[in-house]
């Protein structure tokens, strides 16, 4: 049996190995690295935890997990895995509500999905944040209305589809 040191000490050196791979571009290995790193700190029991920093489950999410969760958030948004970051981040801002990196990320996210409201809402949010720079929230703010600006187009080409094929038939 692995103890709860030794499975710390691992899910670290993936999270390390993940972020190596990340930083090379290989976001499918980074993530699978996350994932397994997550996979040990799940059998991971705070109370058998030497290091009296991570003794408690509140540290060891704080410390560990969140960030293992917002990097696969970070691996998803590179690899166009929208709903999958989504995901990811909502774990994050369930427990922390103003996790600043998970607001940003997802808004990036609802906004490639063309989740407009959804967007917005998360942008106020990351607006709201502590330390939350104004040129992050413009950056965002221009992929919102560029995405929404996008779902208009695709509207308005849908409509002439439909109404030069309704026209077609009628003739």
């Amino acid at each position: 049996a692995h103890s709860a040191d030794s499975r710390l000490a691992r899910a670290r050196g993936l999270k390390e190995e993940g972020n190596a791979a990340a930083r090379a571009g290989r976001y499918t290995r980074a993530r699978a690295a996350y994932r397994q790193a997550m996979r040990e700190l799940f059998q991971v029991d705070p109370a058998h935890v030497t290091a009296s920093a991570l003794a408690s489950k509140a540290a060891l999410e704080q410390d560990l997990l969140w960030p293992l969760h917002l990097n696969c958030a970070l691996c998803d948004l590179k690899q166009e895995d929208y709903a999958a970051c989504v995901r990811a981040c909502t774990k994050v801002l369930d427990a922390s509500p103003a996790a600043k990196k998970a607001l940003y990320r997802r808004v990036q996210a609802y906004a490639a999905l063309g989740e407009q409201a959804l967007a917005r809402q998360d942008l106020d949010r990351f607006r709201a944040c502590e330390g939350a720079s104004v040129a992050e929230a413009r950056a965002l703010e221009r992929m919102v209305s560029g995405s929404a600006s996008r779902e208009r187009q695709r509207e308005r080409e849908l409509a002439q589809a439909m109404f030069s094929g309704a026209k077609q038939s009628a003739e």
